[in-house]
């Protein structure tokens, strides 16, 4: 059983608890109140360039390709985590003979978090060539969910 995320929305939850957890000091910086385009610093730009060129900064922000390597993905069956996570589970562990479960899904993400979400969703929105470099480096992922879900 495989479940996956939408790999955008998760290296953007991962980057910025990253963020939020090792460089907290510089968050109130980067997340300027005049966004993206007023942000005046050299520095801030730079620590910005450093995100969309490095990628992967931990396991969170590794694409999710990378943990199924060596696995027989014809035997796998993926479930994607989405507003239909619990049915879909659900369906899986009948089919499998266990018990049913419930699934509370809530978003973690919490003040300089969800901020600093807001702020990469931002630059993202307003950089096509970020987006696209980002898109690149998650090429093995979302060829995956296209791939595992293309009949649902």
């Amino acid at each position: 059983l495989v479940l996956l995320r939408d790999p955008v929305s998760r290296w953007i939850s991962g980057i910025s608890e990253y963020l939020t957890m090792y460089h907290s000091d510089a968050i109130d910086e980067l997340c300027c109140e005049e966004g993206l385009n007023e942000t005046p610093l050299y520095g801030q730009r730079l620590a910005i360039d450093i995100i969309f060129n490095q990628f992967c900064f931990d396991d969170h922000t590794d694409t999710q390709i990378s943990y199924l390597h060596g696995i027989d993905l014809s035997s796998c069956h993926f479930i994607f985590i989405d507003d239909n996570l619990e049915k879909n589970l659900n369906k899986f562990l009948r089919s499998a003979n266990l018990d049913t479960v419930k699934v509370k899904k809530e978003n973690v993400a919490h003040g300089r978090n969800r901020n600093m979400q807001k702020f990469i969703y931002d630059i993202l929105k307003h950089s096509p060539n970020r987006r696209e470099r980002l898109h690149e480096y998650l090429w093995g992922d979302i060829n995956l969910l296209s791939k595992v879900f293309e009949d649902q």
